[in-house]
């Protein structure tokens, strides 16, 4: 499954564009589309290019009563898109064979993928070639805010889109392009691994650290109590009371002159 924005693509022409892709023959008489389907519009599919027109062009005053629904201030101008719409194919290998209900429901998903769910848009199956392909026309402007759609990106999205639609059929038709997203897949699987076992073994070495300045902090038992021992007794075994009042000097000391004692 390929996915192709369109030379000209984004546009400014809803006629222009619904044209190429409403066409009954190819100038030889040869039937060109199927089914149509329109997403979010009344009117029928020969008419909608006037309905989504309208749409565009009344982009600033959508946004005004938008605005005033929300209870917001009305005076302030809002802005009109320079292009009004966007016009891709969606295309099947000519093997895959999907049915017409699988080709719809696929495109409705692609509008999703690109924020365009809500807009108004046109689906139009083509049968003139082997290969199954959709044409989508889709406005830009909200119908009910206004605001312009945000397209950047858009290729890369639907190509991703593409790839995950051929994984969930097991059928991949794009083998380079597989291996470029199941990459992508296993780096992003991977990253918040390495990021843990990261982050573990920074805690493991920090807590080592912690236990090593822990045990030198601390002093032996034996030395602690050899220390205690050689405090608290005398020479001769006799414990000394640390709370024992020291003896106060009278300023009087005893002499011993020839045999007799003699106070000085």
């Amino acid at each position: 499954m390929n996915a192709a924005i369109l030379s000209g693509g984004v546009s400014g022409s809803f006629g222009s564009a619904l044209g190429y892709a409403l066409k009954d023959h190819d100038g030889i008489g040869t039937e060109r589309f199927g089914q149509v389907e329109t997403v979010n519009l009344f009117s029928k599919p020969e008419q909608a290019h006037l309905e989504m027109q309208a749409t565009a062009d009344a982009a600033k005053e959508i946004q005004a009563q938008a605005r005033e629904e929300r209870g917001e201030r009305s005076g302030a101008s809002g802005s009109r898109a320079k292009k009004d719409c966007l016009h891709y194919a969606l295309s099947w290998h000519a093997e895959d064979k999907p049915t017409p209900e699988f080709m719809f429901e696929t495109a409705r998903k692609s509008l999703d993928v690109l924020g365009l769910g809500q807009h108004q848009a046109v689906i139009v199956q083509h049968v003139e070639r082997k290969t199954p392909h959709l044409h989508v026309t889709v406005g830009l402007t909200h119908p009910e805010t206004g605001r312009t759609a945000n397209l950047y990106g858009n290729a890369f999205k639907l190509d991703r889109f593409c790839h995950q639609i051929e994984k969930g059929q097991e059928m991949f038709r794009s083998f380079s392009r597989a291996a470029k997203y199941e990459r992508e897949l296993e780096r992003i699987r991977k990253s918040p691994e390495k990021q843990k076992e990261a982050w573990n073994t920074k805690q493991r070495e920090l807590s080592a650290a912690r236990e090593k300045t822990r045990l030198r902090s601390r002093p032996s038992t034996l030395s602690g109590r050899r220390h205690t021992q050689s405090r608290s007794t005398r020479s001769g075994g006799t414990p000394i009371s640390r709370n024992r009042p020291r003896k106060r000097s009278t300023g009087i000391r005893s002499m011993t002159i020839g045999g007799g004692r003699h106070q000085k």
